[in-house]
């Protein structure tokens, strides 16, 4: 396998798990859960936009 499709499949499965946590927040009541799982959603979003463009840049995509 490639390096930037397991970088993407680890990124993606981390992304779930943020789900899975605001999930579990929301099911508990509890907002700072929700909110630490919303931001490190983002950030997640954020860090595999950037990987897939110095990828694709790089040819490697």
């Amino acid at each position: 396998m490639k390096k930037s499709t397991i970088t993407q499949f680890i990124l993606a499965c981390f992304a779930v798990l943020m789900l899975i946590l605001f999930s579990i927040g929301l099911a508990e009541g509890n907002f700072i859960i929700m909110g630490i799982a919303i931001i490190l959603f983002i950030a997640t979003f954020g860090v595999g936009f950037t990987f897939k463009k110095k990828f694709r840049e790089s040819g490697e995509l």
